[in-house]
């Protein structure tokens, strides 16, 4: 990239939906720069784990909540995501642990295990790529990174060269 446009070298942050092979080509030509990683992208992995583990269509609205905040009406509430540091988020997931256990049992009548998913899988990419003074420091002010408005310029582009679009 940085062959093609000098100004590349002087980047300070970019976005992925997660891919490992295109953050890592990112994290290795720009050492320095921030990561950001789509929400849109992480919350669909989440759901697909949490459908994987029996909890299903509404009652995975609650632990999204939890995550990644709602707003109702004119009122926002955070998500572990709004923490302001590692130590924030932490002691918040950690405060979900009984919760999300308890909810899991319920929704499922199985033994839990999306909390500790969670921790091992969700947990760094959420303070490595998304918490609230990284999304500051990027222009964001408040909102998550989504890629979403990239994929639909790209899917416009295709339609308008008449490139194969595939649907998904």
């Amino acid at each position: 990239m940085k062959r093609f446009n000098l100004h590349t070298g002087q980047l300070k942050t970019f976005g992925t939906d997660g891919e490992r092979a295109l953050s890592n080509a990112f994290r290795e030509e720009f050492p320095e720069a921030d990561h950001h990683r789509c929400f849109i992208h992480l919350r669909k992995n989440i759901k697909m784990k949490m459908s994987s583990l029996g909890i299903l269509g509404r009652d995975q609205n609650e632990f999204l909540c939890d995550i990644f905040g709602k707003s109702v009406a004119a009122t926002s509430y955070h998500g572990i995501v709004d923490s302001d540091d590692a130590d924030d988020f932490y002691a918040k997931l950690c405060s979900l642990e009984k919760v999300w256990n308890d909810r899991e049992r319920d929704f499922t009548n199985q033994e839990p295990a999306f909390y500790d998913w969670s921790v091992g899988k969700v947990s760094d990419t959420i303070i490595t790529c998304m918490l609230k003074p990284l999304c500051q420091k990027a222009g964001l002010g408040d909102s998550l990174y989504s890629i979403n408005d990239n994929e639909g310029e790209n899917h416009l582009l295709k339609i308008r060269l008449s490139i194969s679009v595939s649907v998904w």
